[in-house]
């Protein structure tokens, strides 16, 4: 049997009395543990998926397992949020206010296809939304009617290389076993005009 110093080894395990650790005890301790820790994993993840409301390690764990299918914030359950998030509710604000000025009246309505060209949203540092992190916003289609406007928006994420989060590395780092999946969602919003800055 091998064997390898205990003083190379702070672990608490029962061990020879020669001060050496046997490597099958080290090995099945280290199954032992990544057991235990992917069993809360998986445990914590399908809580997300149980409440209708996906957490981190649903994501993770869907990036694993889900083969690549997309995620809607509205099927997940994390639609509101988002949606009340200031970075997004500042996004279409702004989209209104461009809308207001190009038109050059209150009184218009856009059917813009999927237009960009504005700040992309950021709600990493919201716990329940940090997965969704920066993504694309988009403006489909817009009416205002003097009173108040009426927006639908809609962004695309993609949820990929978990691992390198700051694109430190180029073409990213993907895990064994996972596929990239993106992240969708569509909404409508409204906004009284009084709220906006109005360019007549």
């Amino acid at each position: 049997m091998n064997y390898l110093p205990l003083a190379n080894l702070p672990l608490n395990i029962s061990f020879d009395p020669s001060g050496y650790v046997p490597i099958p005890a080290i090995v099945a301790g280290a199954v032992a543990s990544a057991s235990a820790g992917y069993a809360a994993f998986k445990l914590y993840a399908n809580k997300g998926r149980a409440d209708g409301k996906w957490n981190t390690a649903t994501f993770v764990d869907h990036y694993w397992s889900g083969g690549g299918q997309s995620a809607n914030l509205g099927t997940i359950g994390l639609a509101e949020q988002f949606e009340n998030h200031p970075s997004v509710q500042e996004a279409v604000q702004k989209a209104f206010e461009r809308g207001i000025a190009n038109n050059r009246t209150t009184k218009f309505t856009m059917d813009n296809g999927l237009e960009s060209g504005f700040p992309n949203t950021n709600v990493e540092e919201l716990s329940e939304l940090f997965s969704i992190g920066n993504s694309t916003f988009f403006n489909r289609f817009m009416k205002c009617d003097g009173i108040e406007c009426v927006g639908h928006f809609g962004i695309k994420d993609v949820f990929r290389d978990p691992l390198d989060m700051n694109r430190l590395i180029e073409g990213g780092v993907e895990l064994p076993f996972s596929k990239e999946f993106p992240i969708n969602h569509r909404f409508e919003m409204r906004f009284p005009m009084s709220g906006l800055n109005q360019c007549e």
